[in-house]
């Protein structure tokens, strides 16, 4: 699969979370029906939980999700995924999906995972320089099998 053919519709329709190898692989691992269910968290600090009274916890397939657009889509690669690691494509299945702007980083917004759906993934190739150059572009199914 290339990059042109994941982001055919306009690029604001889709966000992007990254993650290490590690949590790629449970992931991978725990799939059903390749289908891939992300973590989010019961409660987040800037949305339901002003006074950090809360601890959160992580439940699979619905809460709160911390992505980027495509804009930002490189703080993703280098903020949240290692060499090994993967950045998903996220694509809505609501009609009117529930997205926060993260009140003190204007690249992140906040998302509710069962509002989104892996549609699948990117890698960054780098140059010597440490600079993205390109974007692997992984289907659903290629993912999958890894």
């Amino acid at each position: 699969m290339n990059i042109d053919t994941l982001l055919s519709k306009h690029s604001d329709t889709y966000r992007f979370h990254g993650v290490r190898s590690a949590t790629l692989q449970e992931l991978i691992n725990q799939s059903q029906d390749g289908e891939i269910a992300l973590y989010g968290t019961d409660h987040d600090e800037h949305i339901d939980n002003e006074d950090f009274e809360f601890d959160a916890e992580y439940t699979q397939g619905a809460g709160f999700l911390y992505v980027t657009s495509f804009r930002d889509v490189e703080m993703s690669f280098n903020e949240f995924c290692d060499e090994d690691g993967m950045v998903f494509v996220l694509e809505p299945i609501s009609s009117e999906p529930f997205e926060f702007d993260h009140p003190s980083d204007r690249r992140q917004s906040i998302i509710k995972v069962e509002d989104w759906k892996v549609v699948g993934g990117l890698r960054p190739m780098f140059d010597e320089d440490g600079d993205l150059i390109e974007m692997e572009a992984f289907s659903l199914a290629e993912i999958g099998e890894m």
